[in-house]
């Protein structure tokens, strides 16, 4: 195991899982936890504080909140978009996450 994940619903609160996220790092993990699909920017705050991420699946709501796409220029916390995925949700604006200096990988979905 390299890396602890987390999907599913971006309702569901993410502070309970923090401290599994913290030891995982602790223990030498990556975390690779999908965030910002769905869900609006502040999903991709909460990951952040709470899943201290190495990448953000997804992520492509970012591009609502330009001080979050900033912060992941800065940080170099690459998104991993899924082009057939992300159409799903209408995120129009994914582009522009990565045109604002955001790292994106591509990637593929099981949808």
């Amino acid at each position: 195991m390299i890396a602890l994940n987390a999907t599913g619903s971006e309702r569901a609160g993410l502070e309970p899982f923090g401290p599994l996220f913290r030891r995982a790092k602790d223990a030498g993990l990556r975390s690779v936890p999908h965030a910002g699909e769905w869900a609006g920017p502040e999903n991709v705050w909460e990951t952040l504080e709470h899943y201290l991420p190495d990448r953000i699946g997804h992520g492509v709501r970012a591009a609502e909140d330009p001080a979050l796409v900033e912060h992941l220029a800065r940080t170099r916390i690459p998104l991993e978009v899924s082009p057939v995925s992300n159409v799903a949700p209408a995120c129009t604006q994914r582009s522009r996450s990565i045109r604002s200096g955001c790292s994106a990988t591509p990637a593929s979905s099981s949808r």
